[in-house]
């Protein structure tokens, strides 16, 4: 059984797809699998790994084609084969460094933790570094898997799957929601630590993945479903919160998510003049922002303003932002 799983969705990558197998190849740490999982791709996808496998002869690879379905599909059935203590999740039009598995597993097996998260660099094929993802470490963060939702909630603690290692068994489950395409990652990694009542975590300040932003992502596009989808993980976190029983303070956190969804639906509403949008929107934000509890004093006077500039109608300020 190798020590860590790598869980490789892949989808019409056949132009970069090689540029990630080969930065895994080069691991330093040696103990690991990798699943690929070629997500019913229309391109050159499925031959382009085949032929890299095959040229490289490196066992370690495993390629597996099944029928579009989605990136959480694709996920799930990569969870489902993977026979490893510990699992990661990379994307195909992603890279890391030669230390991230290395990294990642030295740390999880000398803390003992039920998971570690990790920074990510922003990059550009473009442009090179653009920015970095980075934790952080609020002062409301305990021992507590209620805690770890309000981070993941207040993206204090990015919800990407390639920012964090754990134990596979936690994943089991196969808890990606197939019918979600936004904030799925987000939704699945709440979804583990609630099944799972993990309290024991590591924030590090380690740099090995580089996350790859090529501007066609479906969270850079703004329309009904994904400000649906939006809300719908936003509430999925506050119904969490409650079965872990959070306090009402933690829950008023919490709420912050449903906050940021239906500013979603007001700027949706404006851009593309869908009336009804806009004033369910707007209506459900002004009602629920009397209840938030902000982490930031800076992040509740932009909110506040927000909430201003709606009672004041004056629709072209709110998506300037």
């Amino acid at each position: 059984m190798p020590k860590v799983s790598v869980i490789v969705p892949a989808y019409n990558c056949s132009f970069l797809v090689e540029r990630l197998l080969m930065s895994l190849k080069n691991q330093v740490f040696k103990d690991f699998e990798v699943i690929v999982v070629n997500d019913g791709s229309s391109d050159d996808t499925e031959l382009v790994i085949l032929n890299w496998i095959r040229q490289f002869g490196d066992k370690r690879f495993n390629l597996y084609t099944k029928e579009n379905a989605g990136v959480s599909a694709a996920r799930n059935f990569g969870i489902h084969r993977a026979t490893g203590e510990f699992i990661v999740f990379a994307d195909a039009d992603d890279y890391v460094s030669e230390r991230y598995l290395d990294t990642y597993s030295k740390k999880i097996m000398e803390s003992k933790n039920d998971i570690e998260f990790f920074n990510a660099y922003v990059v550009s094929d473009k442009a090179g570094i653009k920015e970095n993802i980075v934790l952080n470490r609020a002062k409301y963060l305990k021992s507590t898997a209620v805690s770890l939702i309000i981070g993941i909630t207040t993206s204090d603690i990015p919800g990407y799957p390639f920012l964090h290692i754990s134990r596979r068994e936690f994943w089991d489950s196969e808890p990606f929601n197939e019918d979600l395409y936004i904030q799925e990652d987000m939704d699945a990694l709440a979804e583990v630590i609630l099944r799972n009542n993990i309290t024991k975590y590591g924030l590090n300040d380690e740099t090995e993945y580089f996350y790859v932003d090529n501007g066609d992502s479906v969270t850079h596009q703004l329309n009904p479903d994904n400000c649906n989808q939006f809300l719908q993980v936003a509430c999925a976190l506050y119904q969490r919160s409650l079965k872990l029983q959070a306090t009402h303070n933690e829950l008023n956190i919490v709420k912050s998510g449903m906050l940021g969804a239906y500013l979603n639906m007001v700027k949706f509403g404006i851009l593309f003049n869908k009336k009804d949008y806009y004033l369910k929107g707007k209506s459900k934000y002004l009602n629920l922002i009397k209840d938030v509890q902000f982490l930031s004093g800076r992040l509740a006077f932009k909110r506040y303003i927000q909430a201003g500039i709606m009672i004041l109608n004056i629709k072209r300020a709110l998506i300037r932002d």
